[in-house]
């Protein structure tokens, strides 16, 4: 009954705004006044099936809607230069509402998931575009201690080439192991050295880590808490220690459940097609065991569905 109130509710504004028109039907009650009497209970009957063809109409307007605001936002970032590109992410992540992983891991990848001078590029772009730093709007939209976290990795220009000292990847082990032991997360030690080592060195780290431990660095930060501090940096170890594991769960992570995260799963996609989609792929099989081309086969459709196969190198 409550349903058919407001349904009946909606005739009644549609008729209001002349937006349906209906032929005038005597009601049984002579006070009724214009709008009930085309809403009278005959009227409303023979009514119902070009009501219900309105309904279908909307819903597949406001689904071609979504579907054409999707590919066309995802086309727009795919023709952006890739330094562009993720400055305007990193600012959409700052400035949105919610300051969550999902919103906040962007300023990771960037970080994290690219080369020293992609990460110098893109905050040259930032101050061009926004007339402010990545690091002021870090500082101005991000609570501490992830505020502290961000804007060290950002400002690091690590060296970019393969490096490794066994004996110092051993030490820093040791030092991760404290800060975790004692869930000083965001303790200048640590972020020094997940700030300014090289991708080489540092998973060499790692790998001593767990060695030595037993247990991989990120299942260890896991065990310090649920919060967003250990969120991040478990995303900064993933990015850093293999990019293609951290942006298959992206994916996984957008489409997993009801409804999609088109935002997530057009930027894992389109930010990673000319990076090491291969190996993307290859990380989303071992983990899901089905292909990524089936997974947004089976989430998205229409032309945002083919323009992301096409990045995936699909045949569509």
């Amino acid at each position: 009954m409550k349903h058919l109130e407001v349904d009946l509710h909606f005739v009644r504004n549609q008729v209001r705004n002349g937006l349906i028109r209906v032929s005038h039907v005597h009601s049984a009650d002579q006070l009724a006044d214009p709008l009930t009497k085309p809403l009278s209970k005959p009227a409303f009957q023979r009514m119902l099936p070009n009501y219900f063809r309105l309904q279908f109409s909307i819903r597949w307007i406001l689904a071609f809607s979504v579907n054409l605001f999707f590919v066309l936002k995802a086309v727009i970032l795919w023709t952006y230069e890739p330094s562009e590109r993720d400055a305007r992410l990193a600012n959409e992540a700052l400035k949105s509402k919610k300051k969550t992983i999902t919103q906040l891991q962007v300023i990771v990848e960037i970080a994290c998931a690219s080369s020293p001078d992609h990460l110098v590029a893109v905050r040259q772009a930032y101050c061009g575009l926004f007339n402010c730093s990545l690091e002021e709007d870090i500082a101005a939209n991000v609570p501490m201690p992830v505020q502290k976290i961000l804007i060290g990795l950002v400002r690091s220009y690590r060296y970019d080439k393969e490096l490794v000292d066994p004996s110092l990847a051993n030490a820093e082990a040791a030092i991760l192991r404290e800060a975790i032991r004692t869930k000083q997360l965001d303790s200048d030690n640590h972020l020094m050295i997940l700030s300014t080592r090289n991708f080489h060195q540092l998973r060499a780290t790692f790998e001593c880590y767990k060695q030595n431990y037993g247990f991989s660095i990120d299942q260890d930060i896991k065990s310090c808490g649920k919060g967003l501090l250990e969120s991040i940096l478990k995303v900064v170890i993933w990015c850093i220690d293999s990019p293609e594991k951290h942006f298959a769960e992206v994916v996984r992570a957008s489409i997993v459940g009801i409804g999609t995260d088109e935002e997530s799963l057009t930027r894992a996609i389109v930010t990673r097609a000319e990076v090491d989609m291969m190996k993307v792929r290859g990380e989303y099989f071992i983990a899901n065991k089905t292909s990524l081309d089936n997974a947004v086969i089976g989430d998205t459709s229409g032309d945002y569905m083919k323009f992301l196969m096409t990045l995936l190198g699909a045949k569509v």
